[in-house]
């Protein structure tokens, strides 16, 4: 039992040390940088920004859905920290 409890301590650790690493680099660190975390979300919301706007027959309106996907990506990258950082600190727990 105190073997899962390390183990589970342990991720807990890794996804928080990983979060605070990636929100640090993405927003203190200078340059041009490519994080993974940043990467992985702004991909996933292309794709599924992307499975909607397909479906739209309307072209005014897919581009106007199309032109909302940048500032609602960068808005759900904190929301995605926290949430990230909140579990990686339950684990611990």
């Amino acid at each position: 039992m105190i073997v899962l409890q390390l183990i589970v301590f342990l991720l807990g650790l890794g996804l928080t040390l990983a979060t605070l690493s990636s929100a640090i680099r993405q927003t203190v660190l200078p340059g041009r940088k490519s994080v993974r975390l940043s990467r992985t979300l702004f991909h996933t919301t292309f794709l599924l920004f992307r499975l909607v706007i397909v479906r739209i027959q309307s072209e005014a309106v897919s581009s106007a859905l199309a032109a909302f996907y940048a500032p609602m990506s960068v808005m759900l990258l904190p929301i995605t920290w926290v949430i990230l950082l909140l579990v990686g600190f339950s684990m611990m727990y």
